[in-house]
């Protein structure tokens, strides 16, 4: 009996084993050598090494230690040093991608850009590197249109940190302490996410048709951040510049920016331009400085001049708080020094002077409390609605355009 059964076990696990066999398939191997079946370098690291094998430089007018003459996406292996004269990765060639893993450029006396685009280039992008000490720009791709450049650092250089051209796209970069510029980019550029410290000119520059967002300026040599065009701001902070924390130019728009302790003005409001939900404190001239354009829903506090300055025609200041400015200069909360400008329901508490109008302004809603000088200033002839004086707790009038001061 226990013979039969110990068969009968045997012919289940053959069974079995006949089954697993099956699903395996055939295990024994195919006739002729064995050959390998691992990937090649070459589709592991689809991607061209910097050397001086596959990427030699020379001695031309633009002398560099490695160039690119072709399009493909290259990388460096470890970190380069610069040589004196020399560029360190030349860039003669369109369709260009390069990462630097990791690695950083050093530059040493009398070096050229770490990384510099020769020729009229596009479709070039630099990516994950530092660039440090070069005795021109850090990288200059000046020369390139529509390029991307991104989480660069550029430390020390001569020069600029980071020079882009047309239709750049800069995003989380640093540039620190570069005797020259921080960051520029050329018309349409577009800059993200950067840090710009400690620079000996302006934190980050552009031309025309520039979107700044998310992008932070801070203790550089000139304005803070600034467009030499029409612009838009968004949510940047510029803090501790020797010049203004934000220029722009025409038709530009700030949007949730803050400027702080500025040695010139917080922010320039160019003509068209419009600044709203921003903050100006503790800066040395004005606030904000508006040149036939508006601010609205905004903070200026502990200016050194006036919160907010009119200062050209048909300017306006809608729902403002302004407080404590004329720290340094007699300053009022709300300056208009030229005609045809609105004041409109801002709340103006704490400055030398409230609100100061010349003729033919509109002053109307706005609210004045605590102001050393006076809580409103007008010439004859101004546009300005009743003023009603400590209205008591029912604050009640029948005039809706009226301002109220106590």
């Amino acid at each position: 009996m226990e013979l039969r059964t110990i068969i009968a076990a045997s012919g289940g696990l053959s069974l079995a084993f006949a089954a697993i066999a099956a699903i395996a398939g055939d295990t024994s191997p195919p006739p002729g050598p064995i050959a390998p079946t691992f990937k090649t370098l070459t589709e592991v690291e689809p991607r061209i090494a910097i050397n001086a094998n596959n990427t030699p430089g020379d001695s031309d007018a633009t002398p560099s230690i490695f160039k690119i003459t072709q399009p493909g996406s290259y990388y460096l292996t470890g970190n380069l040093t610069g040589q004196a004269g020399k560029i360190g990765i030349e860039i003669a060639a369109s369709d260009v991608t390069i990462d630097l893993n990791g690695f950083a450029l050093r530059g040493v006396p009398g070096s050229l850009s770490g990384i510099h685009a020769s020729v009229s280039a596009s479709g070039v992008a630099v990516r994950n590197g530092t660039i440090r000490a070069w005795g021109a720009n850090g990288v200059d791709l000046t020369n390139a249109g529509a390029t991307r450049i991104e989480a660069l650092t550029a430390v020390d250089n001569v020069w600029t940190g980071i020079r882009a051209g047309e239709d750049c796209v800069v995003t989380s970069c640093v540039a620190r302490g570069n005797i020259g510029y921080g960051i520029v980019g050329g018309t349409g550029a577009r800059l993200s996410d950067c840090n710009a410290a400690q620079n000996g000119g302006a934190g980050l520059y552009a031309l025309e048709g520039t979107t700044i967002s998310g992008c932070t300026a801070r203790n550089n040599g000139d304005v803070g951040i600034g467009v030499n065009g029409t612009a838009t701001f968004l949510n940047c902070v510029s803090i501790g510049n020797t010049g203004s924390g934000f220029i722009c130019g025409y038709a530009s728009t700030y949007n949730g920016c803050s400027a702080r302790d500025n040695q010139g003005h917080g922010f320039w409001v160019n003509v068209s331009s419009s600044a709203t939900n921003c903050s100006a404190s503790e800066n040395s001239l004005d606030g904000f400085l508006v040149w036939s354009g508006s601010v609205s829903n905004c903070v200026a506090a502990q200016n050194g001049r006036d919160g907010i300055r009119l200062d050209l025609v048909r300017c306006s200041a809608t729902g403002n708080l302004c407080e404590g400015n004329g720290a340094s200069e007699s300053g009022a909360g709300v300056r208009a020094t030229s005609s045809t400008c609105r004041i409109d329901s801002n709340q103006v508490s704490s400055n030398d002077f409230g609100i100061v109008a010349v003729a033919d302004c509109v002053v109307v809603r706005n609210s004045a409390r605590s102001n050393n000088s006076s809580n409103y200033s007008f010439p004859a002839g101004s546009d300005y609605a009743q003023v009603i004086s400590n209205p008591g707790n029912g604050f009640v009038s029948t005039n809706p355009w009226a301002n109220f001061a106590y």
